[in-house]
């Protein structure tokens, strides 16, 4: 009996090893697989004593006007020069990359008045210790190169500065 103990136990720990290695790995497959864009950002609350230099960033495709809906949204990309901007969005995420448009996976956070907050999941970025404050003194100028997967994932691959 005591010997399935520890076989119940050495199997719930390998699990939660294995969650944990899969979970990077997928991040690290769309970092090294999925299509860069850069997007400008308006980044705030640069430190928080509890978690180091960090900067929130907000994103000029979080603000969507003419939208309509709650939850998950696939928001339409285009490119505008350097910069990538939303081009239309809808809930499914077939439809939405049905013209072989680039398409990031959001998640409305707040709707009034035909307008939409809608947030990626990369909206924090840690930096180097003492940093925080030079990134935030980069406000309208600070851009974000961002690897979209296939699926609509997103994850920050670096900044662009100035």
């Amino acid at each position: 009996m005591r010997d399935r103990g520890a076989w119940l136990l050495a199997i719930a720990v390998l699990a939660q090893v294995l969650a944990v290695v899969a979970f990077a790995g997928v991040r690290e497959v769309a970092l090294h697989t999925g299509r860069e864009i850069v997007l400008k950002t308006i980044p705030v609350d640069p430190r928080d004593l509890f978690r180091g230099d960090y900067v929130v960033l907000r994103y000029e495709i979080s603000d969507l006007p003419n939208c309509y809906t709650s939850g998950d949204i696939y928001v339409k990309l285009r490119q505008d020069g350097e910069i990538w901007r939303a081009a239309g969005w809808s809930t499914d995420l077939a439809d939405a990359a049905s013209d072989g448009s680039v398409v990031m996976k959001g998640r409305i956070t707040h709707s009034a008045r035909s307008r939409c907050e809608v947030a990626y999941g990369i909206e924090s970025y840690f930096t180097p210790e003492g940093q925080g404050r030079d990134i935030e003194r980069l406000r309208g100028e600070l851009k974000v190169l961002v690897v979209v997967d296939g699926l609509g994932a997103a994850a920050i691959k670096g900044l662009v500065l100035p």
